[in-house]
């Protein structure tokens, strides 16, 4: 049978910069999580793989043309803990439209809230900081902690 892609080197790897349309750098396109100036992609991708091995279902909402705005990225279900997930890096604030979207949600008695990267800092959508995820133990018993304590609403 045909080969359909190349093979993976087992060479170095080489870390890409990421450059806008007026120049300016980006981010590392294979970031780290001590990398300050990880992307908001690769945070989300490393959040889910991990929610994924502690046995949640994680779907990543996709914003569209035809979708509803400011709807958080990610729905996290499990057994210990479900609700949604807005992921920011850096100084990325929550649009206006998703910090409606997680109060509308908080209002219902949804946990809504914003994961800040690569600190792992739980925020309202206002910046008020609510909590922090030790990212050495159970992301999912550490969210179903700091809703029954602090409430993530």
């Amino acid at each position: 049978m045909p080969q359909l892609s190349a093979p993976r080197s087992n060479g170095p790897r080489i870390l890409s910069v990421k450059i806008d349309k007026l120049g300016k750098r980006l981010g590392i396109a294979n970031p780290t999580w001590d990398n300050p100036r990880m992307n908001e992609s690769a945070y989300t991708k490393k959040l889910r793989k991990r929610l994924i091995e502690e046995g949640a279902v994680v779907w990543k909402w996709h914003g569209s043309g035809m979708g509803i705005n400011g709807v958080p990225d990610l729905y996290v279900a499990s057994t210990l803990w479900s609700g949604w997930i807005e992921v920011k890096v850096a100084r990325n604030k929550a649009s206006a439209s998703q910090s409606a979207r997680i109060e509308e949600l908080n209002q219902r008695c949804v946990d809504a809230f914003v994961l800040r990267g690569p600190d792992h800092q739980i925020e309202r959508p206002d910046g008020t900081i609510n909590g922090h995820l030790d990212w050495s133990s159970n992301l999912l018993a550490q969210l179903f902690d700091e809703s029954q304590t602090h409430g993530l609403r």
